[in-house]
């Protein structure tokens, strides 16, 4: 039946025009079983597939109001639409949507049948109007329509029309009929929830019925109350009797009986698909096909019979062909007898059945019929199959009753000459006039159909002709007269010679019966056996016997069994050829024992694997999780066993994967009985609370996966890499963590989990193109996969492909509805804030926190968001809130998402934002402690050196030019010694004069020379970027002074060249507990806290080395211009720059650069506003001309041109020149390590690594 969704599809695209109100009545009665009725318009080639498309697309937001109450309800989508039924009044479909004209016309319900609706009384009376179909004129042939030799089965005049409403009320007469409607309708009988009506009669009413906690539906069929006398109850609880001890594929079960107060009902099955009467409506039927369905009809009515009841209305309206196998089945036992029962509500002279298809003895009202009066009606379907029209027409029921028994009917073969012979030899015989001349079971009629279907000759057409007319037979027995005396005679001299063979036939009839007793005895476990079996049973039985075609039976049964089961067995299950052989199989079971338990248990799996698979296949549908579904994949997970449940555990948890639901998955996780598969779906657990964005829940998995899976290597080293990678490993920590991975992939390479880890580790932390290649063909594999869909998205953000990020977070949002989980918002507001959509971005997060308020994570990108829209003061209030709540945590946060500009953030959230711009350095400025520091060095030199050297001291400490600063140098002795060649040797390293410390410290490079000279000459080489000079220097002081002042200054120094910051700081703070004054010590600090991103102490250090020695040394002048530059521009990111901050940081470079003309502090500078990704046109004129002044200082510094190359992927110059500094600087002495990090930005920006740069990294 169509479904309410597909009712109110059709009638809003009539309402709005898209199709005609006539064409979608039509679309709505031709829809096929289980067809969307969009589906069904482009079939009916009404709309193209596009518009129907774009026109199920638009329905959304609807507002359906009930047209008798005028209740309104509204819907998001017609998803949500289960029945048009107002919940408000109960009117049956009484919901329209805004510019319906009305309901459409619903198709009849497959079982009922034309002129005759559901539940109509059984009995015709001849000469009645009730025998009359509707719309027939008196005169008209019987059961025809005016003018036509046929009845109409598919008009409107004898099919009723139906009304689809779940809800409903029990009419006791035909006057309630019409009030009924009007009144609060009832919804459950005998523990059924009643859905649609399906068909109504004078009698009976056939509702679609659900029972709460079976997810099938039925058929449920109510006695009427005009109907409700004490003879209708029994008859229709005889009815219910009759048809449930009948098992069969081709008979309609009943499953149920009952009463409750005045309503008496019975439970059926309820089968999908036409009648046969709608198909022999469009046309005969081909010949085989119809073939086909009358055996299968004969095999059903055989097993009937042999419980004792036969039919007595067997006709076309009561055969259903069932849509899922095109299996012919048999419904409606409301007038068949049971022979068994002591009673019987049929009375003597009443006649009950349809007149077509009565056999003559059952038009006369014999008693008692038996199963040939139903082998005469399949007769009568068989010829009508073939022929399209009834074998007789007549104008009323007498006439028509004189020409049954008369026989005088048209053949087939004048109708149809192409039906072959055989198949009307057995149409004839099965509808002899005599019973004895007609076959003489059910069984018989389906032998020789089937013979005729595997082209064997029927019986009916080798022997002998089928019953000729009455005057022809006649003439036929005549002749027949001599030729039986003769055989008479014959007879009596062969019974002597019969009498010889007694004995010996007494023999072999005890041997066949042991033979046929031992073969049936139990279940066969080797078919090869029964078939030796029954070979020797042929051999020693007459042909026919029973007992041997039971055998045959009975082995093709277990023959049709195995071939079910091997159907079944497959990776991919072939259920149409295991449905076929299971109902062959199921036709044997009356031949033997243990077959109808075993066709049982098949018959289970097929149900479980078909149920399994309509789950995974729903489960693949693009939509959000569907609570229902889940509830049925554990329905079945509760009935199932051993490798299915197994099975069907995994699809659950592989759907909750897809769906990103990690609570769920880990209970599933938790039910794996196998040790070794849980601890491996634990892996992906793991994975799956990392890419929801809790990280907390996903490093409790991890170790607790580690403790408990000693001796699993597979597993020891994916959880320990995953572990490692949860953190903020350094890349050798990264790379060793893949590489255990990969070790773990090659032990076993079936884990599909292990290689996507590795893929999602690579996007982490080294190679996000390689990773976004495999997720992206993970991603065209599975579209519906959330997990995937949400690593891809956050490559797609590092690799700043926003555009393509936007789609993919649209498609997410689809896949997990309302539940999103809350790592998605922050990278989706990354997306929209790149595209300069700061108000999308804002909506996103303001979603986020409505389903996570405590999310610090949101917080954060909230506040960023505001800054972005202009809204500086809100986005700093929502970070000082999320810090007040968790300081550690919401700095970690931050340093985990905003590798830029986190100290400016965090000095925002800190309220320190305003104190470090309030404490700008003025380099010409010299405290009193520093001249203090001062005058103590000066005091310790030859008296008359101290004015010289204090002239000289004083001006590098207020930042003098090298111009000023020269002659004052050269002022000092040349040759002096001691404390004041360390001086001269200090001031000539501090202003980068190389050339000049060279020759100072060359002077003192003896064997006495003191610490503090190595130390100089180790400070020289890191400024002319002798980086391997100046660690074995290093090296060597840390082992000339290992616990003293100059040992720890080199320790912390050498910390700081091998990125080791924490450890640095550390050192530093070792070099002020044994000179709290040390300036060097409070620079190195400065370095170390400002690489860990902690931009206020940094500042703090660098302004107090400044104190104590002013700007003797150009090492303060650039890490304070570097902290600075990095808060300034971390501040121009985020939209919150103010206009004092270039003309400062302007001021401090110019002085800087004016007292050196080195390269270093150049490239440092350079090199931290290229990090930023800052690209205007102002920062990179900037950079460009520093790197300039760098090449012509130093040219053979191989740090400018790699930095140059920086430059040129920024301004967007071309592949060429990029490629070409890089040479440069691998000429010069640059690592390939160096050109591997600077690569990545390479491959970002060009798409990939071409041939070239691959030759550069050899």
């Amino acid at each position: 039946m169509p479904t309410a969704q597909d009712e109110a599809f059709l009638r809003l695209a009539s309402a709005r025009g898209l199709l005609r109100a006539e064409d979608a009545s039509r679309v709505l009665q031709g829809l096929h079983v289980g067809e969307p009725a969009a589906q069904g318009v482009v079939r009916a080639r009404l709309v193209p597939p596009q518009r129907a498309e774009e026109f199920q697309r638009s329905l959304g937001g609807l507002p359906f109001r009930c047209r008798r109450c005028g209740s309104e309800r509204p819907y998001e989508s017609l998803a949500q639409l289960t029945s048009l039924d107002c919940p408000s009044c109960g009117a049956p479909r009484g919901l329209a949507p805004p510019g319906d004209s009305g309901p459409l016309v619903r198709p009849a319900h497959p079982g009922s049948e034309p002129g005759r609706s559901a539940g109509s009384a059984p009995g015709v009376a001849y000469g009645s109007e009730a025998g009359r179909s509707a719309g027939s004129a008196p005169g008209a042939p019987y059961g025809s329509a005016p003018g036509s030799a046929y009845p109409p089965r598919g008009s409107s005049a004898s099919r009723p029309a139906v009304p689809s409403s779940g809800a409903f009320v029990l009419p006791k007469s035909a006057s309630e009929l019409k009030s009924s409607r009007s009144r609060k309708k009832r919804r459950r009988l005998g523990g059924y929830e009643l859905r649609d009506e399906l068909g109504r009669g004078n009698n009976g009413v056939v509702y679609l019925a659900r029972r709460p906690g079976l997810e099938r539906r039925f058929a449920l069929k109510v006695l009427l109350g005009a109907a409700n006398d004490e003879e209708s109850r029994q008859r229709f609880e005889l009815e219910a009797q009759i048809a449930s001890k009948l098992d069969h594929p081709g008979i309609i079960t009943v499953y149920d009986v009952g009463r409750e107060g005045e309503h008496c009902y019975y439970v059926m099955e309820y089968c999908e698909g036409p009648t046969l009467a709608d198909q022999i409506e469009a046309g005969p039927l081909e010949p085989r096909r119809a073939a086909e369905i009358v055996a299968q009809l004969g095999e059903a009515l055989a097993v009937a019979h042999d419980r004792q009841v036969v039919h007595r209305d067997m006709k076309p309206a009561n055969v259903i062909i069932d849509a899922r196998s095109g299996r012919a089945r048999i419904t409606d036992f409301g007038l068949a007898r049971d022979q068994e029962l002591a009673e019987s509500m049929t009375r003597t002279g009443d006649i009950l059945g349809t007149p077509y298809y009565m056999a003559p003895e059952q038009l006369r009202g014999e008693r008692p019929l038996d199963g040939r009066a139903d082998v005469y009606a399949l007769g009568v379907i068989l010829y009508e199959c073939l022929t399209g029209r009834r074998p007789y027409t007549a104008k009323s029921p007498f006439e028509l009753a004189q020409r049954v028994f008369a026989g005088d009917c048209t053949t087939i073969g004048e109708l149809e000459p192409e039906v072959p012979a055989p198949l009307e030899s057995i149409q004839r015989r099965a509808m002899a006039v005599t019973k004895e001349e007609r076959y003489a079971s059910a069984t018989e009629l389906a032998v020789d159909l089937r013979a005729y279907l595997e082209g064997r000759t029927p019986l009916a057409h080798a022997g002998r002709e089928a019953p000729a007319q009455p005057q022809q037979a006649r003439r036929k027995r005549a002749r027949w007269v001599p030729i039986l005396v003769g055989a008479s005679v014959l007879l009596a001299l062969s019974v002597g010679v019969l009498a010889v063979s007694v004995v010996r036939s007494e023999r072999r009839s005890q041997r066949l019966e042991l033979l046929l007793a031992e073969a049936r005895a139990e279940a066969p476990a080797d078919l090869g056996r029964l078939e030796q079996a029954l070979s020797e049973a042929r051999e020693l039985a007459p042909e026919g016997h029973e007992g041997v075609a039971r055998l045959a039976t009975w082995l093709e049964g277990w023959q049709s069994l195995r071939k079910a089961e091997q159907a079944l067995a497959g990776e991919r299950p072939d259920y149409v050829a295991a449905e076929a052989a299971l109902g062959l199989a199921r036709q044997a079971t009356s031949a033997g024992p243990h077959l109808g338990e075993a066709v049982d248990r098949v018959a289970q799996q097929l149900r479980t694997n078909e149920a399994l698979t309509r789950l995974e296949r729903e489960s693949r549908e693009p939509r959000p999780l569907d609570e229902a579904l889940v509830g049925r994949w554990e329905a079945v997970l509760a009935r199932v066993s051993g490798r299915v449940r197994a099975a069907a555990r995994r699809g659950l948890m592989d759907y909750l994967r897809r769906r990103l639901r990690a609570r769920d998955f880990a209970r599933q996780v938790q039910l794996i009985e196998e040790p070794a598969e849980r601890r491996r779906a634990r892996l992906t657990e793991s994975l799956l609370h990392t890419t929801r964005g809790d990280r907390e829940a996903a490093a409790q998995v991890l170790r607790s996966l580690l403790s408990e899976a000693e001796g699993d290597e597979v597993v020891v080293l994916a959880a320990g890499a995953l572990q490692d990678l949860s953190g903020h490993p350094s890349r050798e920590q990264a790379t060793a963590a893949i590489a255990r991975l990969e070790e773990a992939i090659a032990r076993e390479p079936d884990l599909e989990v292990l290689s996507f880890a590795r893929l999602c580790c690579l996007g982490q932390v080294s190679r996000p193109q390689d990773a976004l290649a495999g997720l992206r063909e993970l991603h065209d594999q599975e579209p519906d996969d959330a997990m995937v869909a949400s690593w891809l998205l956050r490559l797609l953000v590092v690799v700043r492909r926003h555009e393509q990020a936007d789609q993919l977070g649209t498609r997410l949002r689809g896949l997990l509805g309302a539940r999103i989980p809350a790592g998605l918002y922050p990278l989706m507001s990354i997306v929209q804030l790149e595209l300069k959509r700061p108000a999308a971005a804002l909506e996103w997060l303001e979603r986020g926190l409505r389903a996570f308020p405590d999310s610090l994570e949101i917080l954060l990108f909230q506040g960023l968001a505001l800054q972005r829209a202009k809204r500086r003061d809100e986005g700093i209030a929502v970070w000082r809130r999320a810090y007040q709540r968790d300081p550690a945590r919401f700095e970690q946060v931050a340093r985990d998402y905003l590798p830029q500009g986190v100290e400016g953030v965090l000095a925002a959230a800190r309220g320190e934002a305003d104190r470090a711009q309030a404490s700008d350095l003025d380099l010409s400025t010299v405290s009193e402690r520093a001249q203090e520091l001062l005058e103590a060095r000066v005091r310790a030199v030859a008296e008359a050196s101290r004015p010289a050297l204090q002239r000289v001291l004083e001006a590098a400490a207020s930042g003098a030019a090298w111009v000023e600063l020269e002659p004052l140098l050269k002022a000092l002795p040349p040759d002096a010694q001691g404390p004041l060649a360390i001086e001269r040797a200090q001031v000539l390293v501090g202003y980068d004069r190389f050339a000049e410390a060279e020759q100072a410290l060359a002077a003192l490079a003896k064997d006495d020379a003191p610490l503090q000279a190595e130390w100089l000459r180790v400070d020289l080489d890191l400024r002319r970027g002798r980086r391997d000079e100046a660690i074995r220097g290093m090296e060597a002081l840390i082992k000339r002074d290992p616990e003293g002042r100059w040992g720890a200054t080199a320790r912390a120094r050498l910390y700081l060249i091998e990125g080791r910051y924490a450890l640095a700081a550390k050192g530093a703070q070792i070099m002020l507990g044994r000179a709290s004054e040390d300036a060097r010590a409070h620079v190195f600090l400065a370095r170390a806290l400002y690489s860990q991103g902690q931009v206020a102490q940094a500042l703090e250090a660098i302004l107090r080395a400044h104190y104590l020695a002013g700007a003797s040394d150009t090492r303060i002048a650039a890490v304070y211009a570097l902290i600075k530059s990095g808060e300034v521009l971390s501040r121009q990111a985020r939209g919150a720059g103010r206009r004092s901050d270039f003309p400062h940081l302007q001021r401090i470079t110019e002085q800087l650069f004016a007292m050196t003309s080195a390269a270093w502090p150049r490239l440092l500078l350079a090199e931290q506003m290229l990090g930023t990704g800052i690209s205007n046109g102002y920062v990179l004129r900037w950079v460009s001309k520093r790197l300039s002044e760098a090449e012509a200082a130093e040219p053979e510094r191989h740090e400018t041109h790699l930095l140059w190359g920086l430059f040129h992927l920024y301004s967007r110059a071309g592949r060429e020149k990029v490629l070409a500094s890089w040479r440069k600087a691998k000429e010069l002495g640059a690592k390939p390590s160096l050109l591997r990090t600077v690569g990545k930005l390479y491959e970002r920006t060009f798409g990939g690594r071409d041939e070239a740069f691959e030759e550069l990294l050899r």
